[in-house]
């Protein structure tokens, strides 16, 4: 600060309390020692207090001539603070103690303030903030100067300044997202880590509210944890959400937020730092999804099908007007194409198979692949029990539709079991249990088929699990053996050769119906086994009809392959080492295979049967008619025999159709240079039809029901036309 010099005026400075006691003691000694001295004493306590309190005083005082600016006064404070004595101090002017070319102007949040230097002995300067005020005593005027030391302020502003640059500096580059909000929610500041997270900028994001950047189905519960936050005693806090970005995309983060409070403790604004876990998020439901989720086809697993059983029954238990249905479906005769084809092709139909169902059925719906060729439909929401079915039927045909994959053309057949709930069903696994056996019900009835649970199919099924166990047992102890049906010329009805059929003979249960045991013989795998003990068997009767033949010329035997066992690689060896141990020539073999059973690996199918006939046995297709089989795949197979089904002989003479069909497959097999036989003949007028055909064989009760292996003898024996022996 300046002053103006002047020259000193006598007298000024402090009031001294020594050379007033000398004067007024002086005073009083003349002529008023006895009316004033108590009050001056008075007075000059009081003076002495107040020199005392100046000396005491955490501020610099000086007191200087405002004229020409030299000291007249001083505290012991501004002694000790500069390191000068009293007299020293005196004798200095204003301008030398507190200089202008120190001062220096310090910003802050009311305003700037100016800070001056006060001189030590030390050289240095003194920061203080000063104030002047002028005062006068009688008449005359004193420039009182009082200044604050802010040396300790100045360090901790400076302190202060440098933890916010810090804090600044560490909010703005950060790596994870940071934000300080208000209590109310709004963003005070946000870094450029949390604004790349929201495809914005820190510009943007301030202002904005918390439910601005919420996704709107965790908007609700951000809002909650957060005024939650404001007023409970926690310091800090954790928690999950999902933001939304500007351009709308999702933004999985983990918030950690605490309080920023007062000297007082409380809350002033709350800052959070936010971690993108995103990928996390992701990782955990890829996770989820792959634990409930069948990997091949992404379908739901058999733990999701549970689940979404468990919840339409527990919905049907609040509602009993809600309708639902669980349908068990299964691939007809998948394992030929699997074993046929390999596992690869069989993965890829599965597949389709999954594309196939997502396109027939409702977005409701739940579709499971419940292992194998297995698959389960949760149908919930049904307005009746029609729709159901009519979902089903939907399926079914689309399933029915040629499947091309691979340059292989596919077709397939599903066998499905339907259960509608709610039922006396309570579990999941009872539901999928009753699915089941309505499901072996329809293959049971011919495969392709659909049935609708009941209590009675249940004890059914009871019965069927038993037979498989005793079929296994049964294969172990020989129950299983041929019989054998005439197969003659349509022509003189003399005998040609035989069929060999599968039987069983039950320790218990008698003779078990074919059309009960070879369907679960396949559906089970016991086929294999159980065929392989009736070629067995059959190797040895031919061996033994050969040895009794007197012109080397005896019937044939044909023998049925189930699409199982051709589906086995080693079929063919063991098929051979059976009849060459017994030393049969394989020119007295036919072996009999299905339309299914060809067209499920054409190319498979095609080299076994060419290496069978190479060795010498011939080869027939059985139910021809029934299946879809190609007339190019026909005249390329290497087949000897066209079996037409027993479904087209019943109906000759009552059904215009089935004689047409029967007269085309006889035409078609003379045009290739294949011989027929006609299944199932039962009547004098079939017999006659089919001659008037031109039909080569037939087979039937009309000559002969299945026999054992001595009837069959007594039947070779015969020279002339079975129809005698069964007249």
């Amino acid at each position: 600060m300046s002053v103006q010099r002047r020259n000193p005026a006598p007298g000024g400075g402090l009031p001294s309390a020594e050379s007033d006691r000398d004067r007024l003691i002086g005073l009083g000694e003349r002529s008023f020692q006895k009316s004033y001295y108590p009050e001056l004493r008075k007075r000059l306590q009081e003076l002495e207090h107040f020199r005392a309190l100046l000396d005491h005083s955490g501020d610099l005082i000086f007191m200087a001539d405002p004229d020409t600016g030299r000291i007249q006064d001083c505290n012991q404070t501004a002694c000790r603070a500069m390191g000068f004595t009293r007299q020293q101090i005196l004798g200095m002017g204003l301008e030398d103690i507190i200089s202008e070319a120190d001062a220096f102007v310090v910003p802050g949040e009311n305003g700037s303030r100016i800070v001056h230097g006060v001189r030590t002995a030390r050289g240095g300067s003194l920061p203080v903030e000063a104030t002047r005020v002028q005062h006068v005593v009688s008449g005359q005027a004193h420039l009182i100067i009082v200044a604050r030391d802010i040396t300790a302020r100045l360090k901790a502003e400076r302190a202060l300044g440098e933890s916010e640059a810090l804090f600044r500096a560490s909010f703005e580059q950060a790596a994870t997202g940071m934000v300080l909000l208000d209590l109310g929610g709004r963003f005070i500041m946000a870094n450029q880590a949390l604004a790349d997270m929201l495809e914005s900028s820190p510009k943007e994001l301030a202002g904005r509210h918390l439910r601005d950047v919420s996704h709107p189905e965790d908007m609700d519960m951000a809002l909650e944890r957060h005024a939650s936050f404001v007023t409970d005693q926690e310091p800090t806090h954790q928690y999950e959400q999902r933001l939304l970005s500007k351009t709308g995309n999702l933004v999985w983060v983990r918030l950690h937020v605490a309080k920023i409070t007062g000297e007082s403790g409380q809350a002033l604004s709350i800052i959070a730092h936010i971690q993108d876990i995103t990928e996390n998020k992701r990782a955990e439901e890829q996770l989820r999804h792959q634990a409930l989720h069948d990997p091949l086809t992404d379908l739901a697993n058999r733990t999701l099908c549970q689940d979404r059983i468990s919840h339409a029954l527990l919905r049907a238990m609040r509602r009993p007007e809600a309708i639902f249905a669980v349908a068990f479906l299964d691939l007809d005769r998948f394992k030929i194409i699997n074993d046929s084809l390999g596992h690869p092709f069989g993965d890829s139909v599965l597949r389709e198979v999954a594309q196939i169902l997502a396109a027939s059925v409702r977005s409701i719906d739940t579709m499971a692949r419940f292992g194998g060729d297995e698959f389960v439909l949760v149908l919930e929401d049904l307005t009746s029990y029609g729709e159901a079915v009519r979902i089903l039927n939907r399926v079914r045909k689309a399933m029915a539709e040629p499947m091309l994959l691979g340059g292989q053309e596919i077709r397939l057949t599903v066998s499905t079991g339907l259960v509608f709930g709610p039922g006396e069903s309570v579990r999941p696994d009872d539901i999928l249990r009753d699915a089941n056996i309505a499901m072996y019900k329809a293959k049971e009835a011919g495969r392709g088929r659909m049935k609708v649970f009941n209590k009675r199919m249940r004890e059914q099924a009871g019965v069927l699990l038993s037979l498989e166990n005793d079929m296994r047992r049964g294969i172990a102890a020989s129950e299983f053996f041929p019989l054998y049906q005439a197969i003659v010329r349509v022509e003189d009805s003399t005998l040609a050769g035989f069929e060999a059929l599968a039987r069983w003979r039950h320790p218990t249960r008698g003779l078990v119906n074919p059309a009960l045991f070879i369907p679960l013989a396949e559906d089970s795998g016991l086929v294999v086994d159980m065929g392989r003990s009736i070629l067995t068997q059959v190797a040895a009767d031919l061996r033994r009809w050969i040895s009794m033949e007197t012109n080397g010329h005896g019937p044939y035997v044909a023998v049925n392959i189930s699409p199982i066992q051709l589906a086995r690689t080693e079929f063919v060896d063991q098929f051979l080492k059976i009849f060459q141990d017994q030393g049969v020539p394989l020119d007295r073999v036919r072996v009999e295979i299905t339309e299914t059973c060809m067209m499920a690996n054409p190319e498979r199918a095609l080299a076994i049967l060419n290496r069978l006939r190479e060795q010498g046995a011939r080869v027939a297709v059985d139910d021809f008619g029934t299946g879809y089989s190609s007339l190019s795949y026909l005249a390329r197979f290497p087949i000897d025999m066209i079996k037409i089904d027993r479904a087209f002989i019943s109906k000759l003479g009552t059904d215009e159709e089935s004689l047409e069909i029967t007269r085309s497959i006889v035409a078609l097999g003379e045009k290739l240079g294949r011989v027929c036989v006609a299944e199932g003949v039962e009547t004098n007028r079939q017999h006659l039809m089919l001659k008037a055909l031109s039909c080569g064989f037939a087979q039937g009760f009309l000559f002969s029901r299945p026999v054992g292996a001595a009837a069959a003898e007594v039947l070779m024996a015969r020279r002339g036309s079975l129809l005698a022996a069964t007249e």
